[in-house]
């Protein structure tokens, strides 16, 4: 798996991703074990630029018919993004690629840019697109400053939403509930009592004021708290590796850092 983190601003796009990529085994013939000490590489590309400016970052299978996808994906933006692509075509073109080679493999990719408007004004645009049964394309930035991540998102989802912490959680089969629209079928649930549950409120985090610096201190720092928490619990090490991080503003693109070969 991955961390992939992107967050647009008023100033531009900030887009990042670790280097591992981790592999599985098997214990017996159909049977396949997670191995914590697995193999695994932490020079892995998840995260690209195109000659539109645009940038790719993916999460998700990180192989194609047995071949790392980091090929596919250098290959596709070689041959079919040009200067004037735009974001939107660059994303349905992307999937489209991605299908041919594998219908069935589920790949994540978030999509950023800017479109120049026939007013002059570029616009930013930011799509989630998925391949596989969940194939789809969704624009995600909506005009407003925000951020997503993808990937091997728990530490964070901890951090940033709402959650419950009940020392003795009910369990409850075939709950039923009456209200006001009339009664509803819940089925199993876990019923937290008051008394004994702690409320712990998203993380409120002010995306419209943020600076350009701000989203690059952010995406940073959510895929290294990410690392760092991966070394101390006992997870499989699926994020890990240097920190890719892609600058996008409506003037052009630029590597923050990027992994080179030596």
């Amino acid at each position: 798996m991955s961390l992939i983190v992107t967050v647009w601003t008023n100033e531009g796009i900030v887009m990042g991703s670790d280097s591992r990529i981790s592999f599985s085994s098997n214990l017996a013939p159909n049977i396949p074990v997670n191995i914590q000490t697995g193999h695994y590489f932490d020079t892995q590309e998840k995260t690209f630029l195109c000659p539109n400016s645009c940038g790719i970052s993916t999460c998700g299978a990180a192989s194609l018919q047995n071949k790392n996808i980091t090929g596919f994906i250098k290959n596709y933006i070689n041959t079919q993004v040009q200067v004037s692509t735009t974001v939107c075509d660059t994303a349905k073109n992307l999937m489209s690629y991605i299908q041919e080679i594998d219908k069935n493999s589920e790949v994540h990719f978030i999509v950023a840019g800017y479109n120049c408007q026939s007013n002059g004004i570029k616009e930013l645009e930011v799509y989630l697109v998925t391949t596989g049964c969940k194939n789809g394309i969704t624009n995600i930035a909506m005009g407003i400053p925000g951020a997503y991540w993808d990937g091997e998102i728990d530490t964070l989802t901890r951090i940033m939403k709402a959650h419950y912490m009940c020392s003795q959680p009910l369990v409850v089969n075939a709950l039923s509930l009456n209200l006001p629209s009339g009664q509803t079928n819940v089925g199993d649930a876990f019923v937290l009592p008051a008394s004994q549950t702690i409320v712990m409120p998203e993380s409120f985090i002010v995306w419209d004021l943020m600076t350009l610096q701000d989203a690059i201190d952010f995406v940073r720092y959510a895929i290294n708290i990410t690392i760092d928490t991966m070394r101390f619990t006992n997870v499989n090490k699926t994020v890990g590796g240097a920190i890719d991080i892609l600058v996008i503003t409506p003037n052009g693109a630029e590597w923050v850092s990027h992994k080179k070969l030596h």
